[in-house]
């Protein structure tokens, strides 16, 4: 009884390492390309997304309160994250239609 053996080589094309120079540049493109497409969305108003940040406030009577505060189209994440330095969800409210969809982050 024999018994065969297969098996198979994979040949994968080696990484080439990009020059300090050709990384500043594919980031540059990079850079110009996501400007060009938000522009592009901002004028076509296709990018309408809302972002919706919670938290709760004491006031001053010791009632606990929960602040909804919805930032206007085009704030990034980024941008809220540094506004709002105590806030961990950012949830995100999209348009569909007339109305708007709740999107609960985390």
């Amino acid at each position: 009884m024999s018994v065969k053996f297969f098996s198979a080589i994979f040949i994968t094309p080696g990484l080439t390492q990009k020059t300090e120079e050709e990384k500043r540049e594919y980031n540059k493109k990079l850079e110009m390309n996501r400007k060009y497409i938000q522009q592009y969305k901002k004028e076509k108003g296709l990018n309408m997304t809302r972002r919706v940040v919670e938290h709760k406030y004491k006031g001053t009577d010791n009632e606990i309160l929960q602040v909804i505060t919805v930032f206007e189209p085009g704030i990034n994440k980024e941008q809220i994250k540094k506004m709002n330095t105590f806030t961990k969800k950012i949830n995100t409210l999209i348009p569909v239609g007339n109305e708007y969809d709740w999107k609960r982050s985390g």
